[in-house]
């Protein structure tokens, strides 16, 4: 006479108790202290990371600004020579002006003459 498993007889099977489940807790405790501690690694790593891309955003911000003014003093000396030229040629316009006139006006005489 055999049964199946239909009869709803099933193999036999010695059970665990809780020693099992309080055993595997310890490997789920140690698995978690393991993930934890990757964990605040890369927290860490992250850290250093952000704090060294700061520091080059920093250098590169203090690198921008003094070629910035590197720029406007150029810029300025730039248009002080301009200016100086300007004002040098100004100068040599008006005295060509008036050698013009004495030119003229010497020529003017000597016609009358």
């Amino acid at each position: 006479f055999f049964f199946q498993a239909e009869d709803g007889i099933r193999d036999f099977c010695l059970s665990r108790g809780l020693g099992d489940v309080y055993k595997r807790q310890g490997q789920y405790t140690q698995k978690n202290a393991n993930l934890e501690e990757s964990l605040k690694q890369l927290q860490v790593e992250n850290q250093k990371k952000i704090e060294e891309k700061e520091r080059i955003m920093t250098a590169i911000f203090g690198q921008k600004e003094s070629m910035q003014q590197e720029k406007n003093e150029k810029e300025a000396a730039f248009q002080s020579k301009i200016d100086e030229l300007q004002a040098k040629l100004a100068g040599q316009i008006t005295q060509t002006e008036k050698d013009v006139e004495k030119q003229v006006d010497l020529e003017l005489s000597l016609i009358h003459i």
